[in-house]
């Protein structure tokens, strides 16, 4: 940015606004990015992004019963909550479209909820059993016994 400038002795001559080369370009680029930061802003605040307040109800497939203690917990991130004793819920903070929810129990599959526009206030959830019985079966036939010798600390 150069400004005019009349002198006594020269006549017109040009004066440099920024006395440092480069300085201009620093303050251009702040300029830029504080611009882009209040659009962003006024944005989030005008609500161009729809967010969604999700609750509801977790049951097991096999009897409809109501699952307490289901994790509930946003993809990726360690946001979450969990059934209560009726197997309802509701998440704790609002959710945008678009985002992954993740119902887990134990000997239960693991099933993801994507948050769409067309999904009801209050959903209600049916977790599968798990085809694969980690522990099996243990049989025992009888009880193995083993004696040790003692061994003397004195020598």
């Amino acid at each position: 940015m150069l400004m005019k400038t009349k002198s006594i002795f020269q006549g017109t001559m040009a004066v440099n606004a920024f006395p440092r080369p480069g300085l201009s370009l620093v303050v251009t680029v702040c300029l830029l990015i504080f611009s882009i930061a209040t659009v962003t802003q006024t944005n989030a605040q005008s609500g161009t992004t729809d967010l969604y307040k999700l609750k509801g109800v977790v049951l097991a497939s096999k009897d409809n019963a109501p699952l307490a203690g289901v994790n509930i917990y946003l993809k990726g991130t360690s946001i979450g909550t969990f059934s209560d004793a009726e197997g309802k819920f509701t998440f704790p903070r609002n959710l945008a479209t678009g985002e992954v929810l993740v119902f887990s129990f134990v000997g239960l599959l693991k099933q993801e909820l994507i948050v769409s526009t067309n999904l009801p206030e209050s959903v209600e959830v049916r977790l599968e059993e798990d085809p694969i019985n980690i522990l099996g079966e243990v049989c025992v036939e009888r009880a193995e016994t083993r004696k040790q010798k003692r061994k003397s600390l004195e020598n």
